[in-house]
């Protein structure tokens, strides 16, 4: 377990996801089990407590789903660890730190588990479609069900470059789907 830390810190800092931190902040990491699998995560339960509560509602999946039950044709475009790829303000990266092999981090893309990060994230999507009606998201995922605006839902990959936001590479899928007629 240790070494599979070790690796996963690395390659967050590799990638300028976290840093190397002297912040008077820090969290604990908490190890969880899942299908006999590790998984690192931070405790923000403490700093949470003292967040300030934003109310961006993301939108709820009976108006990104409805009507989709007659269409024919599907895209989707998968968003890449959504959360990290959106910066921390930079006087609140000292907030998000936490101790993990004997190293002091902090965050400087979004952690996960932070009140309201979820909120950013959404806000984050609604400017990258802004103006793109017929595109829709549920959480990571960007989705379009109309093959006559499969063409607007590709802007969408014009756009992401722009929003700093980064798709999965061979994630994108455009399937058509039998309807019972």
């Amino acid at each position: 377990m240790r070494q599979t830390l070790r690796d996963k810190l690395k390659k967050m800092e590799d990638l300028e996801i976290i840093r190397k931190s002297s912040s008077p902040y820090s969290s604990p990491v908490v190890v969880k089990k899942k299908d006999g699998s590790n998984r690192v995560c931070i405790d923000y339960r403490r700093l949470n407590k003292i967040t300030t509560f934003d109310p961006q509602p993301m939108t709820p999946p009976a108006d990104v789903f409805q009507g989709m039950e007659k269409d024919q044709y599907f895209s989707k475009l998968d968003l890449i660890k959504e959360y990290r790829q959106i910066p921390v303000r930079k006087e609140d990266i000292s907030k998000t730190a936490f101790v993990a092999m004997d190293c002091h981090y902090e965050f400087l893309g979004m952690p996960f588990r932070m009140m309201n990060f979820g909120a950013t994230l959404t806000r984050a999507v609604k400017k990258l479609l802004c103006g793109l009606d017929n595109v829709v998201n549920y959480i990571d995922d960007l989705l379009s069900c109309f093959l006559p605006y499969h063409k607007e839902f590709l802007k969408v990959y014009g756009r992401v470059p722009l929003s700093r936001l980064m798709t999965h590479k061979g994630r994108f899928k455009f399937e058509s789907i039998p309807t019972s007629s």
